[in-house]
């Protein structure tokens, strides 16, 4: 049952003086509904031995991401460390999480 939500957050781009497309200090933040799922032991393992600590696995509508790479969920902030995209193209899995060694 999709009953929660997260907020998927990405880096707001602008124009710079030399017409360049770069980041901006400022945030675009968006709200969307999800259904928490479990982070499998084998993919949490795998993520360990990569340096990452899976935390949180969400199902969400695959139409409303578009590349972020934070999320904040439950009062927390996270990585997105991985997604997946459901055989029925419809969904996707985010797997939300931090860098063990504090590097993001």
């Amino acid at each position: 049952m999709w009953n929660e939500s997260v907020i998927l957050i990405k880096k707001q781009e602008e124009l710079d003086a030399a017409g360049d497309i770069v980041e901006s200090a400022a945030d675009i933040e968006t709200e969307i509904l999800c259904k928490e799922i479990s982070v499998g032991q084998k993919e949490f393992y795998q993520a360990m031995a990569t340096g990452f600590k899976p935390e949180v696995k969400l199902e969400i509508h695959s139409f409303e991401y578009t590349g972020e790479k934070k999320a904040r969920y439950n009062g927390a902030t996270f990585d997105i460390i991985r997604t997946f995209t459901q055989k029925n193209g419809e969904t996707l899995e985010i797997t939300l999480g931090s860098d063990i060694n504090g590097i993001t």
